[in-house]
């Protein structure tokens, strides 16, 4: 519970939670509490590495954070006064839920990390494997979200933030497709992993 990297997860949760609670007071609070949580994500893994505690605590607590973090931003999103295509976000979030947890479940039955085993579909090697490619969508989605709640709480923005909106909603949803692939990835090996498994049942009752 008390290894660095956990400790960084916990901090970013309290920023979370401060950041929730100031979204409607201060929205500069509220994004630099927020985009902090999301700075130390890249942290505890270079934290778990330098000091060598890695576990699967930490592990399982850092894409619950993350997962906690999409939820948030999806639920101050979808209660903005202003906001327009309000389904799109509630479909971001569960996709992006869904889609982690079933990666996540299939890594555990091959005793491996969601984001290092071989994937179905290429496209998820590409993002896993490239820090070029995950780095500007994970980033260009946070942003969309932050940007959407300005929006949906004020109305009005300069042109600037806008073509910076727009950009990051391409960045954003070329991520929810790399969600739905994900999806459909961890279902596929669920399946394969279950069929294996009745598989073994089958050939060690016949013996």
């Amino acid at each position: 519970f008390l290894y660095i990297p956990n400790i960084i997860g916990y901090l970013r949760i309290i920023l979370l939670f401060v950041a929730y609670n100031t979204y409607d007071v201060s929205y500069g609070l509220f994004v630099m509490s927020y985009f902090t949580s999301f700075a130390l994500d890249a942290l505890d893994g270079i934290a778990a590495r330098a000091f060598n505690q890695c576990s699967k605590f930490g592990s399982i607590l850092d894409m619950l954070t993350d997962r906690v973090g999409t939820l948030m931003l999806a639920f101050i999103a979808v209660q903005t006064p202003k906001g327009a295509c309000k389904w799109a976000i509630v479909a971001f979030a569960c996709v992006d839920i869904a889609s982690h947890w079933l990666q996540y479940i299939a890594g555990v039955h091959m005793n491996a990390h969601h984001k290092e085993y071989k994937n179905k579909f290429a496209l998820l090697d590409v993002y896993y494997g490239s820090k070029v490619v995950m780095a500007p969508l994970c980033i260009g989605a946070e942003l969309y979200f932050l940007c959407y709640i300005y929006l949906g709480m004020y109305g009005q923005a300069s042109i600037l933030f806008m073509a910076l909106y727009v950009l990051c909603a391409v960045l954003a949803y070329t991520k929810m497709f790399l969600n739905v692939l994900q999806l459909l990835n961890g279902a596929w090996f669920v399946v394969e992993i279950e069929e294996a498994q009745e598989q073994k049942r089958v050939e060690a009752y016949a013996k």
